[in-house]
């Protein structure tokens, strides 16, 4: 654990923060069609095959806080990580979704403990784009920017966070 480090900023590289994963490796693990990749199809076996859980919570988990930067695509596994962040800022052309809810996927209770269950449902069982203004509006971001001001305004933030008191950070996000 490198101490100097006080905050992370979690962004992506290119067009899109994150357009999700790869979910044509289905099944085997391997890739391409067999009999795993229809058992994985299945609601239940979907659900708890998924490595997001593991992965959202080490973000969560973490004594750094943790800023999701989100410009562009922010979309299936991706949008699941900006929930796990401490705080999303967003561009003015961020695009989130999840659009894997209309091939027999789930959701994240996190949208819903973030966003309150209406607001949740509204994407979560239609798969539906929103835009950042209705990100800010139901509570998945936390603020609207310029996408040319986003790094810079995610590094002011994580350069204030950084002169809070480390201990007064770790048990503040722990709560």
């Amino acid at each position: 654990v490198d101490e100097s480090v006080r905050a992370i900023v979690l962004t992506g590289a290119g067009r899109a923060f994150s357009s999700g994963y790869d979910i044509s490796r289905r099944g085997s693990g391997e890739g391409g069609e067999d009999d795993g990749d229809r058992e994985a199809l299945r609601p239940m076996r979907w659900h708890s095959s998924l490595r997001n859980p593991n992965l959202m919570l080490h973000i969560m988990e973490l004594s750094k806080p943790v800023i999701a930067a989100v410009d562009g695509w922010c979309i299936g596994g991706g949008f699941w990580y900006s929930l796990a962040c401490d705080i999303t800022i967003a561009s003015e052309r961020a695009v989130f979704a999840q659009p894997e809810v209309r091939m027999i996927s789930n959701s994240s209770v996190l949208f819903a403990l973030l966003c309150g269950w209406k607001n949740a449902h509204r994407y979560a069982l239609t798969g539906d784009h929103f835009d950042a203004q209705e990100a800010l509006r139901i509570g998945v971001a936390n603020e609207v920017v310029p996408h040319e001001e986003l790094m810079a305004r995610a590094q002011a933030l994580a350069r204030r966070l950084a002169s809070v008191p480390r201990d007064s950070v770790r048990i503040n996000k722990m709560m």
